[in-house]
């Protein structure tokens, strides 16, 4: 590494949100990196030209020249300089292009940034490039296609029944697949996307330890411009329920609102929402099923390992809100109690204190609890 700087970085992405994550996770360690981002393999090329880098971190699948091309342009140019490739394809499919060549890893989408950010600053030290990259693995298999249609009026549906700002569905990767309302540009969603897309990726990881069904989940972020809920569809979706600053009270209502409306936008999606078999070893286990004779069952048992299923059922969210009540109806007597004894001594209380019916109208108490 030259002595006249802390280190060159050079990101090639096309998706900018995930280039402004890496490249603002970089520069936030103060290191005094030089950090700069393109789009495409040809604009990389040209700033190549200009400067001299110490690391190139490109997405395997560009617009115009593959990340495969550019590594091998890009080394005729700077023969040291060390490459992290990043992807949003099957892994396996990167590697076997990639072939002989040195790199320092290989990171999935929604990429481990603590990870990534280890592994450039391990490259810009100027240790050895490992011989078999360090792949960070990813077992979820190809996300799958739905019809968008039914999908956005369901969105549309659930912003009008939360009153919120905005309701958005994200894939795994952090892409912006729909939107519902209007996204406040402070609010950098693009870039959000993606932090939360790791997030819930970390949670599915989470999920092995809870069961062998896909586990679901519901993310509060509070801030005093925004107020962000996000909840799980599947296995390759999220949601994004965005609301002003403030609204913590809206928990109970996503709760009710919206852990249903996922599970239906699941069951648009099919079976296809939980289903985390890459498209390979599907191929491989019938070859092997017609070939050899060997059970189906036994294939997949070798090829995946048995702590999470690769088809899954998508736990069933049975929110049966007659029953609800009905239980509710059992304890509204020392509910009732309560607020009546509130509201009549409100001695030594704070100036915020609110009546029973106060809140029967925030939602913290059901109507049918009245007397």
């Amino acid at each position: 590494m030259s002595d006249e700087h802390e280190g060159r970085i050079l990101i090639v992405d096309d998706q900018r949100d995930v280039a402004r994550v890496l490249r603002n996770s970089l520069a936030i360690l103060g290191h005094g990196y030089f950090i700069v981002d393109v789009p495409s393999g040809e604009e990389a090329l040209l700033e190549i030209q200009r400067k001299e880098f110490d690391v190139l971190v490109t997405d395997y699948r560009l617009p115009g020249m593959m990340g495969t091309e550019l590594i091998k342009r890009a080394r005729v140019r700077i023969p040291g300089i060390k490459v992290i490739v990043i992807t949003g394809t099957d892994i396996d499919d990167v590697t076997n292009e990639l072939g002989d060549t040195e790199i320092e890893a290989i990171f999935m989408k929604p990429i481990d940034t603590d990870s990534f950010i280890e592994t450039v600053n391990q490259a810009l030290l100027d240790e050895q490039a490992v011989e078999i990259p360090e792949t960070i693995s990813d077992e979820l298999g190809t996300i799958p296609e739905f019809q968008e249609g039914p999908v956005a009026r369901k969105l549309s549906s659930l912003m009008r029944d939360l009153g919120a700002s905005a309701v958005i569905l994200v894939d795994r990767m952090g892409k912006t697949l729909l939107t519902e309302g209007a996204l406040d540009q402070s609010l950098r969603f693009g870039e959000l996307a993606v932090l939360l897309a790791h997030n819930f990726t970390t949670t599915i990881e989470i999920g092995n330890y809870l069961g062998n069904m896909p586990s679901s989940s519901v993310h509060y972020y509070d801030g005093d411009w925004h107020d962000i809920y996000a909840l799980s569809v599947g296995m390759h979706f999220f949601l994004v329920l965005i609301f002003p600053g403030g609204n913590q009270k809206q928990m109970g209502a996503v709760l009710r609102f919206g852990k249903p409306a996922a599970q239906e936008i699941a069951d648009m999606i099919g079976e296809a929402a939980v289903t985390t078999f890459t498209e390979s070893a599907e191929d491989v286990s019938e070859n092997i099923f017609e070939e050899g004779g060997v059970e189906l069952e036994d294939v997949f048992e070798e090829i995946v390992p048995p702590r999470r299923p690769k088809t899954s059922p998508l736990p069933t969210l049975d929110l049966d809100m007659d029953s609800l009540d009905l239980e509710l109806e059992s304890v509204s007597d020392e509910a009732t109690d309560f607020w009546d004894v509130i509201a009549g001594d409100a001695s030594g209380l704070i100036d915020d204190t609110i009546s029973g019916e106060e809140a029967m109208q925030l939602g913290l108490l059901s109507p049918d609890e009245e007397g």
